[in-house]
């Protein structure tokens, strides 16, 4: 499993913490305190085992879920076009209105595929 390294607790001691809460009647404040992690985390970990059960406590993507000001694919491919007659990044920021710095990462993207 990729644990996030930051993460304070593994998926098994989230599922203990959730468990001491739900059976124990242990309360917010006290099952934080005993696994070293505020009481926002720990009512975070008790809402997603209620409602997802196990697969709630396994760490999530960062990935956003949606991008509104995504670039166009039209846009994406245009940038695409100007990359394969080998023009420089200054001149594909100019023609298509994208910044220099952003032109790496959205090709990129599509490049893989």
């Amino acid at each position: 499993m990729d644990l996030h390294q930051n993460a304070r607790l593994t998926w098994r001691s989230r599922e203990t913490l959730a468990n001491k809460i739900m059976s124990e009647k242990l309360t917010l404040k006290a099952a934080a305190a005993a696994f070293n992690v505020s009481r926002k985390t720990a009512a975070k970990w008790l809402r997603r085992y209620r409602i997802l059960g196990l697969p709630g406590l396994r760490d999530r993507s960062s990935r956003p879920l949606r991008s509104p000001r995504r670039t166009s694919t039209e846009l994406i491919a245009q940038v695409l076009i100007l990359r394969r007659q080998l023009r420089p990044a200054y001149q594909i920021a100019q023609a298509t209105h994208i910044s220099p710095a952003g032109l790496l990462p959205r090709v990129q993207r599509l490049d893989r595929s």
